[in-house]
């Protein structure tokens, strides 16, 4: 990949930096380094969702980034846990992962292969999916055509999920757990 090859050049020049420069020029040279890690890193990822949204698009699967997170995220919330006292989420660190909310048995949901099973069944349309590690949101056209394989490809892409109708009657959730998930929730 594209980032180690950089990422393992940059980490040379900075020790060969410490032998050679002083502390202050040190830190010049490493401001910059840094900025170029940051960079490569930002490229990579870029390429990372290109490559999600190209084999989701040879299904019919648009993938469109959204730069409210914090909106799309606070749905997620209102549909899904308004009514939960927040003194119960800080007792399960609901803030740390969403999924708690399932984990912990507050809001009861299919596990494992019931949660697959559960969401290949549901009647579906277009989704929004967060991450939850990252601070990244999309929209999706439509997840009706979404199989064992899309989800892997989401997975990959974004480790932790939250994947959720648009009119909040369902979520799907992944989490990076073995133990834990995946889960299916559906308001009734």
């Amino acid at each position: 990949m594209i980032n180690n090859t950089i990422r393992d050049a940059i980490i040379d020049e900075m020790e060969e930096n410490r032998k050679l420069h002083t502390k202050v020029e040190n830190a010049v040279r490493d401001k910059y380094l840094y900025k170029i890690l940051e960079k490569t890193s930002d490229y990579e990822r870029y390429l990372e969702i290109y490559d999600v949204k190209e084999n989701l698009k040879a299904k019919g699967i648009e993938l469109q980034q959204i730069d409210n997170v914090d909106e799309i995220k606070e749905k997620w919330d209102k549909y899904f846990t308004s009514h939960i006292s927040k003194e119960l989420k800080d007792k399960i660190y609901y803030n740390q992962f969403k999924w708690h909310i399932f984990s912990s048995e507050v809001l009861l949901a299919d596990k494992e292969d019931d949660a697959d099973s559960a969401f290949f069944e549901t009647e579906k349309g277009g989704a929004f999916l967060c991450g939850q590690l990252t601070e990244e949101c999309f929209e999706i056209n439509d997840v009706t055509n979404f199989g064992k394989r899309e989800l892997e490809l989401i997975h990959e892409m974004l480790d932790d999920f939250c994947l959720f109708d648009i009119n909040g009657k369902w979520t799907y959730i992944c989490t990076h757990e073995e133990d834990f998930g995946p889960y299916f929730y559906q308001l009734k």
